[in-house]
């Protein structure tokens, strides 16, 4: 735990290496959310403003108009189904511009 960034950062013992960023073998074993809408097993979209884990169909359903169009999302998992860090990730808006959730 770093008290002047207030986050935690790793170590490997085996190397010595350190990283800001969790390792992919401690993000895999994180439990897999599902859609709060649905109940779809695999969610593929977090809202930030929800604070919901959505699957694409609900979460474009949902989000399509009104206030909740403007609210903030980032993929739960990359291209490859790894799961992404959440605390180095971006908030992204509907206009598909990069954002922090305090903005």
């Amino acid at each position: 735990w770093s008290g002047d960034e207030q986050r935690a950062f790793y170590y490997n013992k085996d190397t010595g290496q350190t990283s800001w960023e969790k390792p992919q073998c401690l993000l895999d074993l994180e439990p897999r959310p599902g859609c709060c809408n649905c109940e779809e097993p695999y969610a593929k979209i977090e809202c930030a403003n929800c604070e919901e884990y959505f699957c694409k169909e609900c979460f474009n359903f949902i989000h399509r108009g009104g206030r909740r169009k403007a609210h903030y999302f980032r993929p739960v998992y990359d291209y490859y189904g790894r799961r992404l860090d959440y605390d180095i990730e971006p908030w992204l808006h509907q206009d598909s511009s990069v954002v922090t959730k305090g903005e």
